[in-house]
């Protein structure tokens, strides 16, 4: 038996994001009174403490209730987690809060990157050394971040910062007056700028 034909008429975006899905939930292990350890479908087990939303957000009140924080359950297909209360946190956000509190690069600080610079998918590629296809999967968390790619991208940055204040026109870069805070008092003080 040969392989299936493929369907040219499917349009490219559509077989590009056909592939490119954030990771899902595999299992999950409580560690401690607000601590999980989750495994992804990336193939990477990642604990996160989720003290910070539970505290800070009325709806997630009942799980600061460590017997109820301990009775977690993958939901559906692994797209969440879900607690009894009809309490559950989605996938996407809970691996990107991982990745940030493990001090990776997380999808969203990926993604950030890109907007904040103002690249394409194409242009961060580009400036990478990666191919598109690595750079929508890292941008949606469909494969894990490398801390290569991470340090490019803060390289990058910074290259790019230098060379635009470099090329600022002077005027720009000098103001009339700068604000201080004086250190003696607890009051801001202005300064003339000298030369």
């Amino acid at each position: 038996m040969g392989m299936a034909p493929i369907d040219r008429n499917i349009p490219v975006k559509a077989k590009t994001y056909a592939f490119m899905k954030p990771p899902r939930i595999e299992s999950v292990e409580v560690v401690g009174p607000t601590q999980l350890r989750i495994a992804w479908s990336t193939g990477e087990r990642l604990e996160v403490d989720l003290a910070e939303p539970i505290n800070r957000l009325e709806a997630l009140a009942p799980l600061r209730n460590p017997a109820a924080f301990g009775r977690v359950q993958v939901g559906e297909w692994g797209h969440s987690l879900v607690w009894e209360g009809e309490i559950d946190l989605g996938a996407d956000r809970l691996y990107g809060r991982c990745k940030e509190q493990a001090g990776e690069f997380s999808p969203g600080q990926f993604d950030a990157w890109i907007k904040a610079n103002r690249l394409s998918l194409t242009t961060a590629a580009e400036a990478l050394g990666l191919s598109r296809r690595m750079v929508a999967h890292y941008r949606t968390g469909s494969r894990p971040i490398p801390k290569i790619v991470a340090l490019a991208c803060k390289g990058w940055e910074f290259q790019h910062s230098s060379t635009a204040a470099a090329t600022r026109q002077p005027a720009d870069a000098m103001r009339g007056t700068v604000l201080s805070l004086a250190e003696d008092r607890e009051a801001y003080v202005y300064e003339e700028e000298t030369g």
